[in-house]
């Protein structure tokens, strides 16, 4: 994952609502880590809105 998201708290969840990562503001309070439950992430671009 790119350092930006080591930043902010991030949690990917599955079709299910199961959590398989998280990623919080400090690394060594993750539960979980893309290493140990083998996820995949896939980005597709857009634009966000800056309201």
């Amino acid at each position: 994952m790119p350092t930006f998201f080591g930043t902010f708290p991030v949690v990917l969840v599955d079709g299910d609502g199961i959590v398989r990562v998280d990623v919080p503001f400090r690394r060594a309070e993750s539960k979980y880590s893309v290493e140990q439950v083998g996820v995949t992430v896939e980005f597709y671009g857009g634009i966000l809105p800056l309201t």
